[in-house]
């Protein structure tokens, strides 16, 4: 009987190990790290709505800006020395006007549009003064004006209430003034 236990405790220790060597992955306590996926974004460019549209040009005023294919710009030089102006025209109607003159003195400023400024905006890094005549002025139609000076020039978009203020402010975006 001896003999029996000797042989068992030297052979049950060989037993415990060599049965602990196959022990299956379940049973193994090994932490595994898991990542979280990663979230891919696309990221489209954003287009420029205006891209489609037309461009009006003038060299000579310095003056470049985009309108909608559905208007025309319809250009009036030789109503007086150093003006020029431009009608962009939908139909009959003329939503919005743009007048450019030159050796203007700084009253013609404020007197060009009939008013003061109520403020003044940046638009694509020019700065604008902005008037609103949501009555109109002298028996018109409610306007705003953006007048900003440079090239020598005094350049005012006039914009009638026949233009949306979205449409309006996608055109002033536009509006390069070259010095």
């Amino acid at each position: 009987m001896k003999k029996v236990l000797i042989t068992v405790a030297i052979l049950l220790p060989v037993f415990l190990i060599i049965a602990y060597s196959f022990k299956s992955p379940k049973e193994e306590k090994t932490k595994i790290e898991t990542k979280p996926e990663a979230t891919k974004v696309l990221v489209s460019p954003i287009a420029d709505p205006t891209s489609s549209w037309k461009k009006y040009e003038n060299a000579e005023y310095h003056l470049s800006f985009r309108y909608p294919v559905d208007m025309e710009a319809e250009e009036l030089s030789g109503l007086a020395k150093n003006y020029l102006q431009v009608n962009l025209r939908k139909g009959r109607g003329a939503p919005a006007l743009i007048m450019i003159k030159g050796n203007y003195e700084t009253e013609d400023i404020n007197e060009f549009v009939g008013g003061k400024p109520e403020e003044e905006k940046t638009i694509t890094g020019q700065t604008w003064r902005f008037f609103d005549f949501p009555q109109g002025w002298s028996n018109s139609d409610p306007f705003t004006v953006y007048q900003k000076e440079g090239a020598g020039f005094l350049y005012s978009f006039k914009f009638y209430n026949l233009m949306t203020d979205e449409l309006r402010d996608k055109i002033m975006k536009t509006v390069k003034i070259a010095d």
